[in-house]
């Protein structure tokens, strides 16, 4: 990843640096030869580029800021029918986070069961925290589980504080999503939550002592 990172902003210098050539060719570009004329194109086309691309970069920050994404290494784990998958979560957000497995077995199993014919109802404990999730497909080496009650700010945060490395943005969580093949099963979840959010209200209402 930041290698990449490296390699697209050489790229990108590299077409300013052509593009701030531009008004010097474009002076000669009239009486030029052909060469100099290919250069003025070729140099109309890196400026045109380098737009695209900080128009990109700054697109993925702002989206990033605004999600509150982070890329980061909190030791988790995955919880489903009696199982455990101990991993990292490598970038979290305010709806959902990446879980990584810690090796290929773990990862073999977590996908069995995901593709298995019975829809799971995922827990992911981070930070001492129990967390209902929704796991949204499985990505060449991690899987996309969004919460399914958004974290606020300052929880994420907390969390943030445990990470193995100094976090820093990401524009996004997840790609494919497969949220269509399971509506049914996650707006099941989603009424079943919502009834333990309400029992849970009642029990602590029921157990205030009365007001004289």
């Amino acid at each position: 990843m930041g290698q990449r990172i490296r390699v697209s902003r050489v790229l990108w210098a590299a077409c300013l640096l052509a593009g701030f050539a531009l008004p010097a060719l474009a002076a000669e570009a009239e009486q030029a030869s052909a060469p100099m004329q290919f250069a003025f194109l070729l140099g109309v086309l890196c400026l045109v580029i380098s737009g695209l691309y900080a128009a990109n970069f700054l697109l993925k920050r702002l989206i990033a800021a605004l999600q509150h994404r982070r890329a980061c290494r909190i030791p988790a784990v995955l919880q489903a029918g009696g199982l455990e998958f101990s991993g990292l979560v490598t970038v979290i957000g305010l709806t959902g986070c990446r879980f990584q497995p810690l090796n290929k077995a773990l990862e073999s199993r977590l996908l069995a069961l995901m593709n298995g014919p019975v829809f799971h109802d995922f827990d992911i404990r981070l930070g001492g925290r129990s967390l209902p999730v929704f796991l949204d497909g499985y990505h060449s080496f991690f899987t996309a589980a969004y919460f399914y009650h958004p974290l606020e700010p300052g929880d994420m945060l907390d969390l943030l504080k445990q990470s193995q490395i100094a976090p820093y943005p990401v524009s996004r969580i997840g790609h494919h999503s497969t949220r269509r093949k399971y509506r049914r099963d996650i707006e099941r979840r989603i009424s079943e939550l919502a009834v333990i959010r309400q029992a849970a209200q009642r029990a602590v209402l029921a157990s205030a002592p009365a007001l004289p």
